[in-house]
């Protein structure tokens, strides 16, 4: 039984709960106005279409073979990790242009 808990099971389970939660309040909200659809109208259908990913997802996963261990992280991932957090902290005093530039060479 606790197999399946995965964390990307978890996490899918609770993004069901949000729609879930998303759709009961948007049933609260005006779905139709005179000529075009209300307030309610796409938040609702928004959230069914999550809940519904959602359960594909879950059904997709279930006769998956869980993974054993998980693969170590390669060198490159970090590297553009590294380089991004980089970008970031060097935004504000270079600028975005400059910055965001800077960090494209550095991938390049």
């Amino acid at each position: 039984m606790m197999r399946w808990l995965t964390g990307e099971r978890l996490l899918a389970t609770a993004f069901a709960v949000l729609g879930l939660i998303f759709a009961v309040k948007a049933v609260e909200l005006k779905y139709m106005d005179e000529f075009a659809p209300g307030a309610g109208f796409l938040p609702f259908w928004l959230a069914l279409i999550l809940v519904a990913l959602v359960v594909g997802f879950l059904v997709s996963t279930r006769a998956a073979k869980p993974m054993e261990t998980a693969p170590p992280v390669g060198r490159k991932v970090l590297a553009v990790s590294a380089g991004l957090v980089a970008c970031v902290a060097l935004i504000e005093w270079l600028g975005f242009a400059v910055a965001i530039a800077a960090y494209i060479l550095y991938l390049l």
